[in-house]
């Protein structure tokens, strides 16, 4: 088990990737807690501060380490024009564009990893590689076991997150987001685009503000 925001932790990994396969050029900066292990609260005068703390430095200290230290070993080892596919991929969220209610934690982690920290590593990368790229990528809801046990305890979450709040309808594949990301690392594809924030959430528009039976 490696623990993101422990630096060391992902320096020795990275060592042993590069020792073992030569050095690591595409890295996705995936590791997060996510909303299927985070407790929900009902507002934010809820929240204990150390859930806050402790969602913002896995997710956010985390994706910064990674990069760090992905980029430090780029700068060290990679050859220009011998290393190909120097792309760093930040998982975001739709969370990140559209917030969460009862998990204000991981949205703001979010939005901090897919629009600040990007937007300064797409100005920093090329001057510590000139081939190299960043890009993130913000998933909707993705239709995975997990999300099926969710919905089968919670009758209005698909809908909620999918059927009136996307034109889709629908939640994502999972093979969607693989290939997403595997567009993003390839030269060959996607070479041009940098800094950008790749959505794939089946054409997601926002949040569901208030039911029905709330407003009375």
């Amino acid at each position: 088990m490696l623990a993101t925001s422990l630096p060391e932790q992902l320096e020795g990994c990275f060592k042993r990737a590069r020792a073992h396969f030569g050095v690591v050029a595409c890295c996705i900066a995936l590791a997060s807690l996510d909303l299927s292990v985070l407790p929900h609260i009902e507002s934010i005068c809820d929240m204990d501060i150390e859930q806050f703390r402790r969602t913002l430095r896995v997710n956010v200290e985390g994706a910064f380490l990674t990069a760090r230290t992905w980029l430090r070993q780029i700068k060290a080892h990679a050859v220009p024009g011998v290393t190909k596919n120097v792309s760093l991929i930040i998982v975001g969220s739709e969370s990140g564009h559209y917030g969460e209610r009862s998990n204000p934690d991981y949205s703001a982690g979010k939005a901090a990893v897919q629009y600040g920290l990007l937007r300064s590593l797409k100005a920093d990368v090329p001057r510590i590689f000139p081939d190299a790229r960043v890009n993130a990528i913000a998933p909707g809801p993705v239709d995975t076991a997990q999300f099926r046990i969710e919905c089968a305890q919670d009758p209005l979450q698909l809908w909620k997150d999918s059927q009136a709040t996307s034109t889709s309808g629908k939640p994502v594949p999972q093979e969607a987001v693989a290939k997403g990301i595997l567009f993003l690392a390839s030269e060959a594809l996607s070479g041009s685009i940098m800094g950008h924030v790749l959505d794939v959430d089946g054409g997601k528009v926002g949040k569901v503000m208030w039911l029905q039976d709330e407003r009375k």
